[in-house]
């Protein structure tokens, strides 16, 4: 477990100097807004919006990286094995949501750093659109927390496209 922390705080301090504008999603970031309540994940998720300054700092510093692909084969990120840390494009998926989570975000501390997190109403919605079944878990999760606001709800799926009503049940 020390171990996995370690590696942890090694990338999210190589991401802070190197891409100050990455955004954490994924399981770490849910576990932020779970207070404990989920095994913390073994891997970092950060969006971005697009590889080529992130590519080229990657290559500068020799860093071995490999290609993220989905069921179609298409790239939609990379991951720094070294510090077992994906980047997810934007421009991929979920574009819209992903959109979001770049302009709406919280500053949390995580393990002595200052982390640029998606907010976990746009979280929620991510992980439901995804479907999957951890995703799922993660998103009824988070719902269940008490620390997602209806309104911000609301906007999110209004802004990203989605029909509120859909999930109008899920949200008190």
């Amino acid at each position: 477990m020390q171990e996995q922390i370690e590696q942890m705080a090694k990338g999210i301090r190589w991401t802070l100097e190197n891409c100050p504008e990455a955004v954490l999603i994924g399981g770490t970031a849910v576990v932020c807004y779970l207070d404990g309540n989920r095994d913390l994940t073994p891997d970092l998720d950060f969006m971005i919006s697009g590889p080529d300054d992130l590519i080229q700092i990657i290559q500068e510093q020799n860093i071995n990286y490999r290609n993220l692909v989905n069921s179609n084969n298409e790239k939609i990120g990379i991951s720094l094995v070294q510090f077992n840390t994906d980047f997810l494009y934007a421009e991929e998926g979920i574009s819209k949501i992903n959109s979001l989570v770049l302009s709406y975000f919280r500053n949390l501390r995580i393990g002595g750093f200052s982390v640029k997190i998606a907010e976990p109403e746009l979280l929620a919605i991510a992980k439901l659109e995804l479907g999957r079944d951890k995703d799922m878990e993660d998103a009824f999760a988070l719902i269940q927390s008490g620390k997602l606001t209806k309104e911000k709800f609301t906007m999110y799926c209004r802004l990203s496209g989605l029909k509120f009503e859909n999930y109008e049940i899920l949200i008190k």
